[in-house]
């Protein structure tokens, strides 16, 4: 609306109830509860019997940030039901975005070969836990 992109009186129509939502990583007790609810609508929908989500992935659920929120949580409850070929959700089957840190941005060389070297290094590294 300040930079006149958004018409006011627009809002004043559509502003009527305000409802706040915290994000994902505030609501750790949601993410279980969520997490199951997509894996059985996906596991439906792909016909598929998953037994459950293994104590391990429930683990890396609740611990991850989720800047993406539900949406990156339905996302990944999906993906991991379309690989899973034995009844259970594993970790390996969760891949998440990490965030950045500023030593992961500077480069010291521009030979893509060892740039995506180091690359797969730091992810197996964080999904370690190392």
């Amino acid at each position: 609306m300040e930079s006149d992109r958004f018409r006011q009186d627009l809002l004043y129509r559509i502003n009527t109830v305000e409802i706040h939502i915290p994000p994902l990583r505030e609501r750790t007790g949601d993410i279980t509860i969520l997490a199951n609810h997509f894996m059985n609508q996906y596991a439906k929908k792909y016909k598929k019997h998953i037994a459950k989500i293994s104590s391990q992935a429930a683990f890396k659920l609740n611990h991850y940030t989720w800047p993406g929120n539900v949406r990156e949580l339905q996302h990944a409850l999906e993906r991991a039901v379309i690989m899973c070929e034995d009844g259970y959700t594993r970790t390996g089957r969760f891949l998440f975005r990490f965030p950045r840190k500023q030593e992961d941005v500077a480069i010291d060389t521009y030979n893509l070969d060892e740039l995506n070297r180091r690359s797969l290094l730091r992810y197996s590294n964080k999904i370690r836990g190392t």
